[in-house]
């Protein structure tokens, strides 16, 4: 047989070797070509979502709410605050099966129903509410618990540090920071603030750490300084609140309104009865109402200053001509108007220290409709005042082509019209600061964290009158405040008073008359007479007792505000000490007088050094002459000092001088109202504030 050939048998050999190598150099080729694959699919095609499913292992997100911004007075102390507190949450899938359990537990801590919780513990989210800001005591018995997935987060709560004092005003926020009344609402934009969201690493054990620096003020809200002075507004509450115990025992309430009537800056809005934001749960909406601009009245004989004026400015009379009352009883068609009292020939001066309807009638008759539409309008009635706070109203003066004979009447001595007490004060201010239509001033400045001040100036619209007719006016109603006048228990002892009292009968629903027993009781003046440097108005509703006039009901609580915010601002008496004794009201009381104010513990304010300091160390004063308020906050602040600041405007002097050393009591500066600019027209004071901002 014969056998291969050795050189046949190497080269098969080698050909299976070579078909070995390559198909191992294939494999490779294949594994490698998978590799590069599958590489390519994991780190280009689905590399950010396993990118993104890795960061869930150790990064997570934290929302961190807003804080919203303080609100201070205009003073500096603060009005509202956010302090930090705890809220329950929890995590149903830790929780589990311990449902129950912890449900059981947690009801009456927390105050809500069990099956409520339990209901919220089964669901299938990673995070739910249990209980939002709630009190240290709780947080601490919730937290020694230990119960399992429940845990405590820290949030924000508002806080208002002064209780009811300026309540309604300011309003309140809602569990989720947003305003919902009041300052509150209508600055909301401002103080809210912004949610951040925050990167944080979680650790082996699963806690969080942040990943990121944290600056407070990049979720802080900003700063609002109001105008509001917290001594004036406690002395204005305290007024109201006398008279609402003594003479308002029903159904009625009270209010009050201060005002510097050159700049326009509110300095106190009151009201009754008392509302306390820390408390929203047990109090009813209307107890938060403000009554001030929400409320449009029929002003009665306040509105009186305003007729006589529009006579005045047409010309159609002068304050010493002389006007027949008709003895108390005028016919006019087949109404008849009534005074108070009779009386025959009055001067027109007379006629508003009397407060003669049929004086006023007469002269709105002079005028014609028209005439005296146009002079109402243009002391600001009918037409909202801008003040930032929510709820505004707008008042009522009919088209005067539909007025009768008897609403012309009607309309002079302030019935058949309605307006606001901010527009009644913001137009008697008007005739205190020589004839010019501020516009309400509520916001002194904002500020933001670290940035400089926004200040808010002061508005004012067109000239209503000319300067020697509001000088006219003012002595005319000094008169309303001297013996025979309508209101001598509105006399402020050492001050000069120009006001009007107010007593409207109020419209019976039932009925769609006048009421007999339903009043609705006003004074406002200006204090001292000689140069306003407040503008006042009480209003009294329903007041209850042998008295329902104006002058007898508001008359002693505008007495005891006007006294107490003169002396706080340092204003001299302007009247000699035996006028100011001979201008007492002798010999009869008030039926519904307030009594003087007792001596209150109000809220405190920055004590001033009398001396310097004399040992080289201290605060040097910086020299705040010639500047705004705002500015003046802000270099006070700056230097550390406190302050106490007298009136408002520019600041004309200081205690103690520029350059002086002193410790930590802090500095007094006084200031003026500034000379007025050219005219201007009226803007809306929230355009202002929004184009400052």
């Amino acid at each position: 047989m014969a056998g291969r050939t050795p050189g046949a048998g190497e080269a098969s050999a080698q050909r299976w070797l070579r078909w070995r190598v390559g198909l191992f150099v294939l494999v490779l080729l294949l594994g490698f070509a998978l590799v590069v694959r599958r590489s390519f699919q994991l780190q280009v095609r689905d590399g950010a979502r396993l990118k993104e499913l890795a960061a869930q292992q150790y990064l997570k997100y934290i929302e961190l709410p807003a804080r919203r911004g303080p609100i201070f007075d205009r003073h500096g102390a603060p009005l509202a605050v956010s302090v930090e507190v705890d809220s329950i949450c929890a995590n149903p899938r830790q929780v589990g099966a311990a449902a129950r359990e912890v449900a059981t537990q947690l009801s009456p801590l927390l105050g809500v129903g069990r099956g409520e919780l339990l209901g919220r513990l089964r669901s299938r989210r990673f995070f739910v509410w249990l209980k939002r800001r709630v009190t240290s005591e709780v947080a601490g018995r919730v937290r020694a618990l230990q119960l399992p997935g429940v845990f405590l987060q820290r949030e924000s709560r508002r806080f208002y540090p002064n209780g009811a004092l300026a309540g309604a005003l300011l309003g309140f926020s809602g569990v989720d920071g947003r305003g919902l009344e009041g300052v509150e609402r209508s600055l909301d934009r401002w103080l809210r603030g912004s949610v951040m969201r925050v990167r944080a690493l979680r650790d082996a054990l699963g806690r969080s750490v942040l990943d990121q620096a944290l600056g407070e003020g990049e979720r802080q809200g900003q700063q609002v300084v109001l105008t509001i002075d917290k001594l004036i507004q406690h002395e204005a509450e305290q007024a109201l609140a006398e008279a609402q115990r003594n003479v308002v025992p029903g159904s009625g309430w009270t209010a009050a309104v201060v005002m510097d009537p050159w700049t326009g800056d509110i300095l106190a809005l009151a009201g009754t009865p008392a509302f306390d934001p820390n408390r929203v749960a047990q109090a009813r909406p209307s107890d938060w109402r403000i009554r001030a601009l929400a409320d449009a009245f029929e002003p009665g004989s306040t509105l009186k200053l305003f007729t006589v004026m529009s006579a005045l400015v047409t010309g159609v009379t002068n304050e010493r001509q002389l006007i027949d009352c008709e003895n108390g009883s005028w016919r006019i068609g087949r109404r008849v108007i009534h005074d108070h009292k009779p009386h025959g020939l009055l001067s027109v001066a007379d006629v508003v220290k009397k407060s003669s309807n049929i004086g006023v009638s007469k002269l709105a008759f002079r005028m014609g409709k028209q005439r005296l539409n146009e002079g109402l309008r243009r002391f600001g009635f009918a037409q909202r005042t801008g003040l930032l706070l929510p709820g505004e109203r707008a008042g009522v003066l009919h088209d005067p082509a539909h007025w009768s004979d008897v609403a012309l009447a009607n309309i002079a001595f302030g019935q058949g019209m309605t307006a606001t007490m901010v527009q009644l004060v913001r137009a008697l201010a008007a005739i205190g600061n020589g004839g010019h239509l501020v516009v309400p001033r509520l916001v002194l400045q904002t500020m933001r964290e670290g940035a400089a001040a926004t200040e808010v100036p002061p508005l004012r619209g067109e000239t209503v009158v000319e300067e020697d007719l509001a000088r006219r006016m003012l002595a005319m109603m000094r008169g309303v405040t001297e013996d025979g006048g309508t209101a001598e228990a509105a006399a402020v002892e050492g001050y000069s008073v120009a006001g009007k009292t107010g007593t409207a009968q109020m419209v019976d629903p039932a009925t769609g008359t006048y009421s007999t027993t339903k009043w609705l009781s006003s004074f406002m003046g200006l204090v001292p007479a000689t140069r306003p440097r407040l503008a006042i108005i009480v209003v009294i509703k329903e007041p209850a007792g042998p008295s329902h006039f104006g002058g007898e009901v508001a008359g002693p609580v505008f007495k005891r505000i006007a006294g107490q915010a003169l002396r706080h601002l340092g204003v001299a008496p302007d009247l000699p000490v035996g006028e100011a004794l001979a201008r007492r009201p002798g010999g009869r009381t008030p039926a519904a007088s307030v009594p003087p104010s007792a001596p209150v513990e109000p809220p405190a304010l920055p004590q001033v050094a009398d001396e310097v300091s004399d040992d080289g160390h201290g605060l040097e004063v910086p020299d705040f002459r010639g500047l705004g308020m705002a500015e003046v906050i802000d270099r006070a602040r700056a230097a550390g000092l406190a302050l106490r600041l007298i009136g408002s405007g520019v600041a004309v002097s200081q205690r103690p001088s520029p350059g002086a050393l002193v410790g930590t009591t802090g500095c007094a500066v006084t200031f003026e109202p500034p000379p007025w600019r050219a005219p201007q027209r009226v803007a809306r004071a929230g355009a202002v504030l929004a184009a400052t901002r």
